[in-house]
């Protein structure tokens, strides 16, 4: 059974002169992005806006698959494309030089989400009142505490925090990471930047997520309410917010 999708995003630039996020929704809502762009404040705004193009261009291919090793061959397409875009166009353009992005995609068929992942941008399923963090953030100081060299407290107060171990950008082989999940009417998720997360806990995300009906309304909120808690020096704020139906 194939499920309806509704979604939207908002993105808001925070406290900074641009905004480098980018966030996109296929026409049939069954292909959702969110790209944190970093490398100065053009580069960065160009780094995230050819990710997500090269994310919207591979969905046709993406609909062809027949099973999931083949949806997943073509996701890690998709991220050789977008970071082909980005060397090609810096190599055109010097001041783009060192550009780089985040990518997290989510590819919806039936009752399967398909997530392919770069970065710290994330990706969380609502379902039942709870949330769940479905991507892993691509950070130094997540290596960190999975082996056990530092502390959660340790890392909030780390330089580790905002190193980026995986991203778009880069000569070499881009490895995202895939996972496959299933999903059902009156689910709902949530891709969104680093600057949502540091501002909100999973609480108040949690909360906000299962509040409305509409998903714009949702990630509108999200963004309002990640910029009332963030304090000074905001970071780029994006939400995207998809509602699963029958």
């Amino acid at each position: 059974m194939a499920l309806q999708v509704w979604a939207a995003h908002h993105s808001d630039r925070g406290d900074r002169a641009d905004n480098e996020d980018c966030a996109v929704v296929s026409d049939d809502a069954h292909l959702l992005a969110v790209a944190d762009g970093m490398g100065g404040q053009r580069g960065g705004q160009v780094a995230s806006r050819l990710s997500t193009e090269a994310a919207l261009s591979g969905l046709a291919q993406l609909l062809q698959c027949e099973n999931d090793q083949r949806i997943f061959e073509q996701q890690q397409q998709i991220f050789q494309d977008a970071n082909s875009r980005l060397l090609d166009a810096a190599q055109r353009d010097l001041e783009l030089l060192g550009m780089g992005t985040t990518l997290t995609l989510a590819f919806i068929r039936a009752q399967k989400l398909y997530l392919a992942h770069v970065g710290d941008s994330r990706l969380y399923l609502w379902r039942n009142r709870q949330c769940q963090q479905l991507s892993r953030d691509h950070t130094r100081a997540r290596d960190l505490i999975e082996s056990g060299a530092l502390s959660e407290q340790q890392v909030a107060r780390s330089l580790q925090r905002n190193v980026l171990t995986r991203y778009i950008g880069t000569v070499q082989r881009i490895e995202p990471e895939f996972g496959v999940h299933t999903i059902a009417p009156n689910d709902r998720l949530l891709l969104c930047s680093d600057g949502l997360y540091n501002c909100l806990s999973l609480e108040a995300i949690t909360d906000a997520l299962g509040t409305g009906t509409q998903p714009s309304a949702i990630a509108e909120n999200l963004v309002r309410q990640a910029r009332a808690e963030g304090g000074q020096n905001l970071d780029n704020i994006t939400a995207l917010v998809a509602l699963l139906g029958a």
